[in-house]
């Protein structure tokens, strides 16, 4: 196994070491004195710490994106079939699937049918899409969602703060 080592001399040309895991130190010189290095570890969040948190900022996006299409009494209108549903009995759909987690124009209300037995009921969907936003945004917005991204524990704590603060008026609502 290979163990890393890390210069913090700003002028250092070998600013990376690579030795061994069974070095406890390594010497290492700048303008004639020797400093010990200290082994290069990187800072790891626990994936379940990421997991748990991308669920939690789903819930609130969820929530946040069905209440926010929903009217007065708290019914919405399937973007993909046009029936109308209360806000608790639909999903939030993504225009394309497994991608686009967090970006508002491509997630709307659907009804539980056409988001899960249909698969999403692309048709209708992209037909919502083009009225909603023109054809060269969703080709856009096509583009974007397909860009890989990992979200950060620091990005995901952002988002839940966020979309609990935008909660707030629309859970006072109905």
């Amino acid at each position: 196994m290979k163990q890393y080592w890390v210069c913090p001399y700003f002028k250092c040309t070998h600013k990376n070491e690579e030795t061994s895991h069974l070095v406890p130190t390594l010497p290492h010189e700048h303008n004639g004195e020797t400093y010990q290095l200290q082994p290069y570890k990187k800072e790891r969040k626990p994936s379940s710490q990421i997991k748990k948190l991308k669920e939690e900022v789903w819930a609130l996006f969820s929530e946040w994106v069905r209440r926010s299409e929903a009217n007065n009494q708290g019914y919405c209108k399937c973007v993909s079939c046009g029936a109308i549903k209360h806000w608790k009995d639909g999903d939030a759909g993504h225009y394309i699937h497994g991608t686009g987690f967090l970006i508002p124009e491509l997630v709307h209300f659907q009804c539980k049918i056409c988001n899960g037995d249909k698969h999403g009921n692309l048709l209708g969907y992209r037909a919502y899409m083009i009225e909603r936003y023109g054809e060269p945004m969703v080709d856009r917005l096509t583009f974007l969602a397909k860009r890989p991204h990992i979200y950060t524990v620091f990005e995901l704590q952002k988002f839940k703060i966020f979309y609990t603060k935008k909660l707030e008026p629309l859970r006072e609502k109905f």
